[in-house]
């Protein structure tokens, strides 16, 4: 699983800013420090600067494209700030280079689900499913796209597997009690 783990909450607090400056002060030190260049995006990310994560997103695939969770990241980014043409690039662009990304086939879902495109959103939900079937947010994504397209059966199948694995998931269970 990716680094970004899934729907990470946008936090503020000392915390937070300390992530960024220590990893700000390892690329000072080594400027071609991926990990840190990497660690700090996703930090500005939760923080919700989207502006800096996507800089340091794209700088860490400018040093090395074959780093496919910045791929799945700045996608996640663009997810975010409403760039359905640039998210989807971005997921495809993981899955090419790590055909095992289960949080890009989720996210490319999420586009597909924001477009309308509820079949292929089944699909990608599904693929996401089959590399980690304990990807948060996976069974409750596809059972919304299947809700969508009238498959209520399917839909009350993936609220409960979604309940299953992890009880907490307060939409899932929302959703479910909808029945």
């Amino acid at each position: 699983m990716c680094i970004c783990d899934v729907c990470p909450e946008k936090i503020e607090g000392n915390g937070l800013e300390r992530e960024i400056e220590d990893a700000s002060k390892a690329i000072q030190i080594n400027p071609s420090d991926l990990e840190a260049l990497f660690k700090r995006g996703f930090e500005y990310f939760r923080k919700g600067e989207y502006d800096k994560a996507l800089e340091d997103f794209t700088d860490v695939i400018n040093m090395n494209p074959d780093f496919p969770n910045a791929y799945t990241c700045r996608g996640w980014v663009y997810l975010e700030m409403g760039d359905l043409a640039l998210a989807f690039a971005d997921f495809n662009e993981a899955i090419h280079r790590d055909p095992d990304d289960a949080e890009a086939y989720l996210f490319c879902g999420a586009v597909h689900f924001t477009k309308g495109e509820y079949g292929k959103a089944v699909v990608d939900f599904s693929k996401a499913i089959d590399l980690d079937p304990n990807l948060p947010d996976s069974y409750t994504s596809r059972g919304k796209a299947y809700l969508k397209i009238g498959d209520i059966a399917l839909a009350h199948a993936d609220f409960n597997e979604a309940i299953r694995r992890h009880p907490n998931d307060a939409e899932a269970c929302y959703l479910l009690s909808q029945f």
